[in-house]
C-alpha cells in the first residue's frame, strides 16, 4: 500500500475543496478507463454542500480571503462556486506533481447542467486506478485527513 499526500498550492484564497469533494472525485477517476472524462459537478459535490458555501462564502465576502480574484460578482451563486472549484483544482498536487492536465467547468444548455472536463495527469491516473492507493489531504495550515474512496468499479 503507498500513502499519498494531496494539497492545493499557490491558491491564496480561502480552499473550498474538502477532503470528502476529492474522495468523490478519485472515485470517479478509479472508475474510470480513461484520462480523460465529463463528470457532473453535483456527483463530486456531498448533498447540501453548494448551499453551504453559498453562505458562509457569500457572509464573509468582505474578507480579504474570501474576495476569489478570479470572481467579479459580489454575491456568488452555485456557477461562482464552481468555477472556484475548477481554480482550485488546477492547482492540485499529489506529492508535488500536477494532478490534472485539464480541469474546466462547461455548462450544458439552458438548464444550467455543469460539468467538469477533466484530463488527469497520466501518473494521477495510474495512482487512482491503483485500488492499493491512500490518500491524505494536507490543508493549508499543516492539518491532515484521510480521503475516503468508496468504489464501485465494475
Amino acid at each position: 500500500m503507498k500513502e499519498y499526500k494531496i494539497s492545493i498550492v499557490g491558491v491564496t484564497d480561502f480552499i473550498i475543496i474538502s477532503p470528502d469533494v476529492l474522495g468523490l472525485l478519485f472515485q470517479k477517476i478509479r472508475e474510470s478507463s480513461k484520462q480523460q472524462m465529463d463528470i457532473p459537478v453535483e456527483s463530486i459535490m456531498p448533498v447540501g454542500y453548494t448551499k453551504y458555501l453559498e453562505a458562509v462564502l457569500n457572509g464573509n465576502r468582505d474578507k480579504e480571503m474570501f474576495r476569489f480574484r478570479q470572481i467579479s460578482e459580489k454575491e456568488l451563486k452555485k456557477e461562482q462556486i464552481y468555477k472556484i472549484v475548477e481554480h482550485q483544482m488546477k492547482n492540485l498536487k499529489v506529492e508535488k506533481e500536477e494532478c490534472f492536465e485539464k480541469f474546466v467547468l462547461l455548462a450544458e444548455n439552458t438548464e444550467a447542467q455543469y460539468t467538469y472536463s477533466v484530463e488527469s495527469e497520466k501518473d494521477f491516473f495510474y495512482i487512482c486506478q491503483d485500488e492499493e492507493s491512500k490518500f491524505t489531504y494536507v490543508f493549508p495550515d499543516g492539518r491532515q485527513e484521510r480521503i475516503t474512496i468508496s468504489c464501485r468499479k465494475y
